[in-house]
């Protein structure tokens, strides 16, 4: 399930109010005296859109936020507990997002994404037995956000950092895996990290990435500067990676049986990988200079913005009817 301020995405149906202006023509009143054309005049209606096969034409006086709260009401409201498999919330410009009162939806993977949004406002309407989230997308716009219980249980965390002074709040973070999206995610902060880990210990099977974007000198740069500044040595991995592009670096973990190791690789952008491996899964390279594989710049690739939603049991499912009446159709 998908929804933003303006529609709602459900088991690949899309269902949205929208207003048009639509032009009229002035009637003339008695003892107007019309010279040319007639003059013209705005009449604002609301329409209401279920995908590319339903139009509608909404009541007139009906204001567009009491059409949107009837629909959202209309196809989610009477039940307390809906599950679905991804929760998916878009909340960029518009502060109200309107939902039914008491909804509380079940899942195993949220996303949060929009300049003003933050996983606080939207935990009410997650049923806390969704709790530890096997995915977690958000949006940083306040770097506290990443201290709640309901963020750092996460297994997959992936962050979009608003502002790049924040990203030393990693460091502390205990999740499995955290994906970073910005890419201008500094050099500095990257070292950082790896200094971070190196230092504290992490978990083996923990992992971090970060996207690069279509350029890949940065990931050349943190190669060599961590192979410098942590004693990494050049290795191969037994199981290889063969989306790896770069040498592997593998830095020793003090106090423990596990190296961690960093390398770059690509999927449509280029990536930065570290990760926490057992001692023995890597074979020495005796030539330790990093290698790079220069490539062209990628174009940015098509977004795919399809999104699934499982167990939704709608009673109005197969009654448009039903939908239509919500607003005295």
């Amino acid at each position: 399930m998908w929804f933003d301020q303006t529609d709602y995405h459900i088991n690949d149906k899309r269902y949205e109010i929208k207003e048009f202006v639509r032009l009229l023509n002035e009637t003339p009143s008695p003892g107007d005296i019309l010279s040319g054309s007639p003059l013209k005049y705005e009449k604002r209606i609301l329409k209401f859109l279920i995908g590319k096969e339903y139009v509608e034409e909404l009541p007139e006086g009906l204001k567009l936020h009491e059409a949107r709260k009837r629909l959202v009401c209309a196809l989610l409201g009477g039940r307390p507990t809906i599950h679905v498999q991804k929760l998916d919330i878009d909340f960029y410009f518009v502060k109200v997002l309107r939902i039914p009162e008491g909804v509380k939806f079940k899942t195993t993977e949220v996303s949060v994404s929009g300049s003003i949004g933050d996983l606080r406002l939207f935990l009410p309407i997650i049923h806390p037995e969704s709790f530890p989230l096997k995915v977690l997308r958000v949006w940083v716009t306040d770097p506290s956000m990443l201290d709640i219980p309901e963020v750092r249980s996460a297994q997959e965390l992936e962050i979009h950092f608003n502002d790049d002074s924040n990203y030393n709040k990693l460091h502390n973070l205990p999740n499995r895996t955290i994906r970073v999206v910005d890419y201008d995610m500094p050099q500095e902060a990257i070292i950082g990290l790896i200094d971070n880990w190196v230092d504290f210990g992490k978990d083996v099977g923990s992992t971090f990435t970060t996207e690069c974007g279509p350029l890949n000198h940065l990931v050349s740069d943190v190669l060599k500067e961590a192979e410098e500044m942590f004693g990494g040595r050049k290795v191969e991995l037994v199981e290889k990676d063969e989306r790896c592009y770069t040498s592997i670096i593998a830095i020793p973990m003090p106090f423990s049986s596990s190296e961690l190791i960093v390398y770059g690789y690509r999927i449509d952008y280029y990536h930065i990988k570290m990760a926490v491996i057992p001692q023995g899964l890597t074979i020495p390279i005796e030539n330790s200079s990093i290698e790079v594989v220069l490539e062209e710049s990628v174009e940015e690739p098509l977004v795919d913005e399809s999104y699934e939603t499982e167990d939704f049991e709608n009673p109005n499912r197969g009654c448009l009817q039903s939908l239509f009446s919500c607003f005295g159709l």
